[in-house]
């Protein structure tokens, strides 16, 4: 669990917005399967397809979002929260 807090930190540190959320069962999964991450990121094109023009632009141009405006702001469950590209 420590090793993807740190992931997640950085991320959030980082990315300044834009994350999904991961159940702890999906962290416990993870852990289970001793899964060693093979990041590779996925090309600009394909990045401005699946991305909104907002999310494209707090996570490739370090752009802001509008406070309190996203799907997550308020959010209380347990687990963490993970950069949309990674």
């Amino acid at each position: 669990m420590k090793r993807l807090s740190v992931i997640a930190a950085l991320t959030i540190a980082l990315c300044g917005g834009y994350f999904f959320y991961v159940s702890d069962a999906v962290i416990a999964e993870t852990e289970d399967a001793a899964v060693e991450p093979h990041y590779q990121k996925p090309a600009e094109s394909v990045l401005r397809q699946q991305l909104t023009p907002l999310q494209y632009a707090v996570t490739q141009k370090d752009d802001t979002e509008p406070p309190f405006k996203n799907a997550y702001w308020d959010e209380e469950r347990d687990g963490i929260y993970v950069d949309i590209v990674s």
